[in-house]
This record gives structure tokens, C-alpha cells and sequence, in this order.
């Protein structure tokens, strides 16, 4: 009989009693160790994916600027922009490309150019 994973074995007095008299893992060490790894590496992932940044590409209008905070607003997004790029040069309205990384839940332009 099978229960959880793990074939039980009864004895004949004990199995009318319905009591289990020994539990015997049916997996042999390399399905335990093949489970652990694909555990391990899905966790390994998604911690990945916290961590890093990728890359991304938007193409629209700037709705709005902030000067001071260094904050552009494009199809209802925020993005920050580092000191490395002149925010002056740009108005609202000018059509932009943007690339930009997620890092720590906020958009970070990486580069900008109009049109």
C-alpha cells in the first residue's frame, strides 16, 4: 500500500488493526537527491531574479518632468534618471527611447534619446 510517497508495510495481526508498523521510503538516493536539486535550483532562480537587473525598452511621450528629483514620467511610468544624463534637454511631449533596468523595485534609465 502506498501512502504519501512512501510504500507501508503492515503486519498481518496489525494490518486488521489498521496501524502502520513500518514506514520504507519507496525513492532510492538519486530520486531524493534529483528532487533536493530541481528544489534548489528553482529557489537559486527566483533569488536570481530579485537580485539582478534586466534590461527593458520603452518608446512613448514624456507626460511629465521633475527637474529637481530628477524623475521623468512616460506612459504612466516614473523613471530616475542618473546624474550622467541632462535632464534639461528634454520637454514634455518629446517622443523618447528609453532603456531602463528594475533595480529595487524602481526603473533606472540607463540611456535616452529623443525620437
Amino acid at each position: 500500500m502506498r501512502l504519501g510517497g512512501c510504500r507501508v508495510f503492515r503486519s498481518r495481526a496489525l494490518w486488521a488493526a489498521g496501524r502502520n508498523v513500518r514506514l520504507e521510503h519507496q525513492n532510492t538516493g538519486i530520486d531524493c537527491m534529483r528532487k533536493f536539486l530541481i528544489v534548489a535550483s528553482t529557489i537559486a532562480m527566483f533569488m536570481a531574479g530579485l537580485v539582478s537587473a534586466w534590461a527593458a525598452e520603452i518608446t512613448a511621450s514624456i507626460t511629465y518632468i521633475d527637474v529637481q528629483a530628477r524623475i521623468i514620467v512616460i506612459d504612466h511610468r516614473a523613471f530616475h534618471i542618473p546624474k550622467s544624463i541632462k535632464i534639461g534637454a528634454f520637454k514634455v511631449g518629446d517622443q523618447v527611447t528609453v532603456v531602463y533596468e528594475i533595480v529595487n523595485g524602481q526603473l533606472k534609465v540607463v540611456s535616452i534619446k529623443i525620437g
